[in-house]
């Protein structure tokens, strides 16, 4: 299988992971303190906890997607260059058999032509 590349070939960039878990962060902290600034003086801990159940889980979600979205594109690129394969197999097959019968054919015709009844029998049936 090390014949085979993938067409898609820098789907393992760490970019958008590194993105959203940067927005996500900012968020975290924007709404953290939105809480501190808007309620100064009050116990806010259920709040940040409100906070990060939210930020948390929607982080875990969004970089599960991102894989999911790298191993789909990396299989798709794989069943693409397997059908591009099986394709030049086919026309390959087609080639063979069409090369194979035009010998039977000059073969048949040679063993007709030298044959000694051949002028006198099968040639003038034709």
């Amino acid at each position: 299988m090390s014949d085979i590349e993938p067409v898609v070939k820098s789907t393992s960039s760490n970019i958008p992971y590194l993105i959203s878990i940067l927005l996500m962060s900012l968020l975290g902290v924007i709404g953290t303190l939105s809480i501190v600034l808007l309620r100064p003086g009050e116990d806010n801990a259920s709040l940040y906890i409100s906070v990060a159940s939210f930020v948390l889980p929607t982080t875990t979600a969004l970089m599960a997607f991102l894989k999911t979205q790298e191993t789909h594109l990396l299989v798709n690129s794989r069943m693409d260059e397997f059908k591009r394969l099986i394709s030049i197999n086919a026309a390959a097959a087609e080639e063979l058999a069409r090369v194979k019968g035009v010998a039977q054919g000059l073969r048949e015709q040679f063993t007709i032509a030298n044959h000694p009844l051949a002028e006198a029998v099968i040639l003038p049936l034709k």
